[in-house]
């Protein structure tokens, strides 16, 4: 059998508490990248294989839909990658804390999970694909600079965080 099957015995509202998934015992490889498939035809991202200092997660590896970069993606990679382009598709993005080189980062429409780029001291830039207190706030009046990364007041309307402008 190909699948860890997790159980929760003798409760009845263990179904309303729990997204059941099953996840494959065995990872996935590619030139550039580990991956673990899921039942449900979604991927992780487990860790960068390749030696580009300049990296392109994809949205699909052999058919799966990358939704998500797992926490140790880049720990082989800290001191080596570059910049980082996060393709659309991607809604959990982990995996780059400690990168000390990551000086561009760009993020997609559809992110949803920001949990990585602590400790990257040498980032300069993050393209975002939206700006606000919401993902529809773009360029309005009422589209104040900070729905991933808090509030920041008197802001310029543009897509891109520079961390020398700050």
């Amino acid at each position: 059998d190909d699948y860890d099957l997790i159980t929760v015995e003798d409760d009845e509202y263990a179904e309303d508490l729990f997204e059941i998934v099953t996840f494959s015992k065995d990872y996935h490889e590619t030139d550039a990248f580990r991956y673990t498939p899921n039942s449900d035809g979604t991927a992780i991202i487990t860790e960068y294989v390749g030696s580009s200092a300049y990296v392109t997660v994809p949205a699909e590896i052999d058919g799966y839909k990358i939704t998500k970069m797992g926490t140790n993606t880049f720990e082989k990679h800290k001191d080596t990658l570059k910049e980082l382009i996060i393709s659309d598709g991607i809604e959990y993005v982990d995996g780059c804390e400690g990168c000390v080189k990551l000086y561009k980062v760009t993020l997609p429409e559809s992110v949803k999970i920001i949990d990585s780029f602590r400790n990257c001291t040498a980032l300069e830039s993050i393209t975002l694909p939206f700006i606000g207190s919401s993902r529809t706030a773009k360029g309005t009046a009422s589209g104040v600079f900070g729905y991933i990364f808090g509030y920041f007041q008197n802001s310029t309307y543009n897509t891109q965080y520079n961390k020398k402008d700050t």
